[in-house]
């Protein structure tokens, strides 16, 4: 399908929703007459789903803003409205039909789409306070007006004799013009950052508008009624859609996140075992170096100090002792060169052990220590 067509059917969705929706609230005006279902138990499940969808909406969008998320100003007044319509809705829930019920159901509204028309709040003007505060001030203010307004249910005309009272009808139409002003920013919105969200809020918030206005043709308990509830439940459907669909994704977020932990702890471990053996190997061959090569190489060094004393007085010796320094230098670069093939110095009988042990004597010491030390080498163990 074209682009501009796919647009163009975008654009004309909301249209075609919004006026089927009140040529049908129309249409059972005409037709349904004086049928009517007092159902109090239906009416009160219905609106309490809403009133749950509505919070659990406005708890997504306040989790999304407060953890850096999508959260602009006008997300949070929008959560606010859900949050504000969601407590009053429960309330509407509770209470026998009467002035209360629909005052409440009226008061549910205004606050809702109050809410979603502060969605022209422009971003610069920033909050006098912090959104937990605005929340809590909010909450409790709309708790103390629900309480009041229990308690002085008597004072409120909003139904007479079935009907709704030209009050009533007047405080919805202002409701329904609330929504309307905010499905218009939601749309606006969407027009120039073309986010899918918020396209759906301003389709939600306009079937909210369609809602409102169906009221002024209804009755209690009659078709049109029951009509405007159930427009408003699929507007919920679409918020707990929403809901279930960021659900889903944050699931598979933290799926793909957890996988990938496990797949470089893995990598980690496989990595580190060679690494512990260059390193045990790298120690080892440290200390052998040291044990053996270094310490002959000191030896070497002693020894040719004491050459160089012994040219100015007995050269013949010192001759000698340079023989004895060019052997041991042989045999340590014989050494270096079995550490480079990785063959170390194999001592297999006693006679190897002595012969080393006595090279090692004559590398440190003088003439007569070496003959001390292998005269001790020799004598028997019971000597």
């Amino acid at each position: 399908m074209d682009v501009t067509v796919r647009n163009l059917l975008r654009w004309l969705l909301p249209v075609g929703i919004a006026a089927g929706a009140v040529s049908a609230a129309l249409f059972l005006d005409r037709v349904s007459g004086e049928w009517k279902r007092a159902d109090a138990a239906l009416h009160a499940s219905v609106e309490t789903i809403g009133g749950l969808s509505a919070m659990a909406m406005a708890l997504v969008l306040l989790v999304r803003r407060s953890g850096g998320g999508t959260g602009s100003t006008s997300h949070f007044l929008l959560a606010f409205g859900f949050l504000g319509m969601g407590l009053v809705e429960i309330f509407h829930a509770m209470v026998s039909p009467g002035d209360a019920f629909i005052w409440f159901r009226v008061l549910a509204s205004l606050v809702g789409g109050l809410g979603f028309a502060l969605a022209w709040w422009p971003e610069a003007w920033r909050l006098p306070v912090g959104d937990q505060a605005s929340v809590r001030f909010g909450v409790g203010t709309i708790a103390v007006f629900g309480v009041l307004s229990w308690l002085l249910s008597g004072q409120l005309p909003m139904l007479h004799d079935g009907k709704f009272t030209p009050l009533a009808i007047a405080l919805k139409k202002l409701a329904s013009v609330l929504f309307a002003l905010g499905a218009a920013r939601y749309f606006l919105i969407y027009a120039r950052a073309r986010k899918p969200e918020d396209y759906l809020f301003a389709c939600l918030v306009l079937l909210f508008a369609v809602a409102e206005s169906v009221f002024s043709y209804s009755s209690l308990w009659d078709g049109p009624w029951w009509f405007w509830h159930f427009l408003r439940l699929l507007a919920y459907a679409l918020v707990l859609g929403y809901i279930g669909r960021d659900y889903l994704q944050t699931v598979a977020n933290l799926g793909a996140s957890l996988a990938e932990t496990r797949t470089a702890e893995t990598a980690l471990r496989l990595s580190e075992s060679p690494l512990r053996q260059s390193l045990d190997e790298r120690e080892t061959l440290a200390r052998n170096l040291h044990d053996s090569i270094i310490q002959s190489i000191y030896a070497i060094g002693l020894r040719l100090s004491e050459t160089r004393r012994l040219i100015a007085t007995d050269a013949q010796q010192a001759v000698q002792t340079i023989g004895v320094v060019i052997n041991e230098i042989n045999a340590v670069i014989r050494e270096v060169r079995l550490y480079i093939s990785g063959v170390e110095v194999n001592i297999g009988s006693g006679k190897e052990l002595e012969a080393g042990m006595a090279a090692l004597v004559h590398t440190m010491g003088s003439d007569e220590v070496m003959r001390f030390a292998c005269n001790c080498i020799r004598r028997p163990p019971n000597a």
